[in-house]
């Protein structure tokens, strides 16, 4: 008698980590990849979720970390995801919220500091960095907030590009390269834009805008 096989699909992001086989796990961080750059900028609510699972999965998917797991697969700044998270747990909401909304409801309640600010991370052997807000930090040195040149070297060296933040404060490349060639700016993404602008829309502006994309056809 012939074995039979059983199509199980595709892995969609909303699957429970318990339902999707380990050896298909990668296709579910694909797809929790995918669904935030879509949903992220107007509803987080599934972040409370996706990175309680990554404490489950990070390992037998070779991240290092939580953080590493956050940053590296979902392709999202995890110390952001700390105080969104903190966020969505005190607004408990029952309706979409937005990423940068969540993030300020997390900074509000703790004065400006990620959640578990004080207690030290290891993202890779060796590497221990200290988990205060780095952008709070470097925006009371620089008053610039998260362009300026402080911010961007003290997040190299966070991530772990010591030797680019180096070259960069050595002045031998400059820091825009080094951001770049750590792979930490991305090109624009006008799909992802439109979709945060589609979001603040009320009924009749939506309308408007479907209507003009009809015409552009």
């Amino acid at each position: 008698m012939a074995a039979v096989r059983i199509d199980i699909g595709p892995v969609e992001a909303d699957d429970r980590v318990s339902s999707v086989p380990r050896e298909r796990w990668h296709l579910l961080v694909g797809a929790r990849r995918s669904f935030l750059r879509v949903n992220l900028p107007y509803d987080c609510r599934q972040l409370l979720r996706f990175v309680r699972d990554a404490e489950v999965m990070y390992m037998h998917l070779g991240y290092s970390s939580v953080d590493d797991f956050v940053r590296r697969g979902l392709e999202v700044d995890p110390g952001q995801v700390d105080w969104a998270i903190k966020g969505l747990k005190l607004l408990n909401p029952d309706q979409p919220v937005a990423f940068a909304d969540a993030v300020n409801a997390g900074l509000s309640a703790h004065g400006g500091q990620r959640p578990n600010a004080g207690r030290a991370r290891k993202d890779k052997p060796g590497n221990q960095v200290d988990t205060i807000n780095l952008k709070t930090r470097t925006e009371k040195a620089s008053g610039k907030g998260g362009t300026s040149r402080e911010y961007r070297l003290a997040r190299l060296e966070r991530d772990g590009h010591q030797k680019l933040a180096a070259s960069a404060r050595a002045r031998e490349i400059s820091v825009a390269a080094a951001w770049r060639a750590a792979g930490l700016e991305k090109p624009p993404d006008p799909v992802r834009e439109a979709l945060r602008w589609v979001a603040k829309m009320d009924g009749e502006q939506r309308r408007r805008f479907l209507d003009q994309l009809e015409q552009e056809r």
